[in-house]
C-alpha cells in the first residue's frame, strides 16, 4: 500500500492544480480543445446496454483484420466498454480544454512524467503518465475525454541479426 501513496498523492495534486490557475484561460499553445463528435442523452448513459457499444466506430475500420471473417465480433470485443469510458465516466461528449505539460498527448514525447487536466467548466479531471525504459504507465482522463489506465512492463529484446551484421567486424586475433 505504501508504494501507491506517491502516485495517488500526485494524482490528487495534479487534479487540484488548475484551481490555482483560475477560470477559463485564453488560448495558449499548451492547451488543446475537444469538440465532441456525439452527444448521447442521459437516458442512453443510464442504460447498461449502451455502455457495451461503440458509438464512435460501430463497424470495424478497413485496416482492422481485413481478411478475418470474424472481424466484426473481434472489433466489438476489442474495447467492450468504449461508450462507458468515453461517455458515462468520461466527458468526450462535452467541450473541454486539455491542458498540462504535453496536452493532446498521453505520454512525454521522450521519457519521463507527463500530467494533464481536462477542464470542463468547474470540473477538473487529471491524467498522470510515465514513460521509462522499463515501464509505461497512465491513469486518468485522456486527450479525448475518455477514462483509461495502462501499466506495461517492457522486457529486454535480443539484438536482431541485421543489427549485429551492420556493426563493423572485430579484427581477428588483435
Amino acid at each position: 500500500m505504501t508504494n501507491l501513496r506517491f502516485p495517488l498523492l500526485l494524482l490528487v495534486i495534479v487534479g487540484m492544480a488548475p484551481l490555482a490557475w483560475g477560470g477559463n484561460a485564453v488560448h495558449r499553445p499548451d492547451v488543446s480543445r475537444n469538440q465532441p463528435k456525439h452527444r448521447p442523452t442521459a437516458v442512453q448513459k443510464l442504460n447498461p446496454a449502451f455502455w457495451f457499444g461503440n458509438l464512435d466506430d460501430p463497424e470495424p475500420p478497413e485496416w482492422y483484420r481485413r481478411d478475418d471473417p470474424a472481424r466484426a465480433g473481434k472489433w466489438h470485443r476489442r474495447n467492450v466498454l468504449h461508450n462507458f469510458t468515453f461517455y458515462v465516466i468520461g466527458i468526450a461528449d462535452r467541450e473541454f480544454e486539455h491542458t498540462g505539460r504535453f496536452p493532446g498527448q498521453i505520454f512525454h514525447p521522450k521519457r519521463g512524467w507527463n500530467w494533464t487536466v481536462c477542464r470542463a467548466g468547474w470540473l477538473r479531471l487529471p491524467l498522470i503518465s510515465f514513460k521509462g525504459r522499463h515501464v509505461v504507465f497512465y491513469i486518468g482522463w485522456r486527450e479525448r475525454g475518455n477514462f483509461g489506465l495502462k501499466l506495461n512492463f517492457r522486457t529486454k529484446t535480443k539484438a536482431k541479426p541485421a543489427a549485429a551484421s551492420a556493426r563493423s567486424p572485430r579484427p581477428v586475433g588483435g
